[in-house]
């Protein structure tokens, strides 16, 4: 007796869901960026991920929002310290 294949399910509703839930993620890294940086606050991944909401993966399957942050950390003002904040820093003037 022959096999009777049945129709695939249609997927589509599936990854428009998935597509909107990841723009809305997307505005919330947005968001989250935009607000770190008007405070002048330390911009980090795992900074931003707790701040929109998301796990720190999400930044490195998407890598334009990765680019933004160290693009964004790198410009981001300093208080004229040498070292990771909250530690004296080492004679050198390297980070510890």
């Amino acid at each position: 007796m022959p096999r009777v294949r049945q129709p695939l399910p249609d997927l589509r509703p599936d990854a428009d869901r998935r597509r909107a839930d990841s723009e809305r993620r997307r505005q919330h890294v947005l968001k989250a960026l935009a607000q770190a940086i008007r405070a002048g606050a330390d911009i980090s991944v795992s900074g931003l991920a707790r701040a929109a909401g998301v796990d720190r993966t999400y930044f490195y399957r998407h890598r334009d929002l990765l680019e933004r942050i160290h693009a964004a950390a790198a410009s981001s003002p300093h208080d004229g310290q040498v070292g990771w904040p909250g530690l004296p820093p080492s004679r050198s003037g390297k980070c510890p």
